[in-house]
């Protein structure tokens, strides 16, 4: 559990050096921007209850939870607004609706690389009932993150994951 908050603690971090976009749904004035070379956006999307957050520059995308399954429309649009076509990674903290509710939405609206998550299905959870069959039947490829494991995507975003420690010590009842 202690890990898990030092993992929002560095998505926390990395907003304030970066700088961050709340956004009010009830506007598409957004439109896509140019980011500059070198430059790292990170958006904290508004998806009513739970967590999207979109990291990003001019040669990656990577959304991290998906929000609640209600807002999978908006935040599909959203992310359309934002000139958003392809996700180099889609990651999935854990199988609590409020992560994963919007998972299959993004699966169907944009071309998703890799899917990451850690592993453990949520058994009280249709919509991770129907990511897992998903992977089982080969149309969508799994890799599973663990504590101290690091992704490297272009242009210098490195990400590395302090959670969980491993499955048996990361118990179902306690996905947060």
């Amino acid at each position: 559990m202690k890990k898990f908050w030092k993992f929002i603690l560095t998505i926390i971090i990395a907003v304030a050096a970066y700088g961050y976009e709340a956004y009010d749904f009830g506007s598409e004035a957004h439109e896509a921007i140019s980011l500059l070379q070198g430059q790292l956006e990170v958006k904290l999307l508004d998806v009513g209850h739970g967590d999207a957050i979109l990291l990003r520059n001019q040669a990656v995308a990577i959304l991290v939870d998906t929000g609640d399954y209600k807002n999978s429309d908006i935040l599909v649009r959203r992310l359309k607004t934002l000139g958003v076509r392809k996700l180099d990674a889609l990651i999935i903290t854990h199988h609590h609706l409020d992560h994963l509710g919007g998972v299959i939405k993004i699966l169907n609206n944009f071309d998703v690389k890799n899917f990451y998550d850690n592993g453990i299905v949520n058994p009280q959870s249709e919509i991770s009932k129907d990511v897992e069959k998903l992977i089982l039947n080969g149309i969508l490829s799994r890799q599973i993150l663990s504590a101290g494991q690091k992704l490297e995507f272009a242009d210098n975003i490195n990400l590395k994951f302090l959670a969980p420690t491993s499955k048996n010590g990361f118990p179902e009842k306690d996905l947060n």
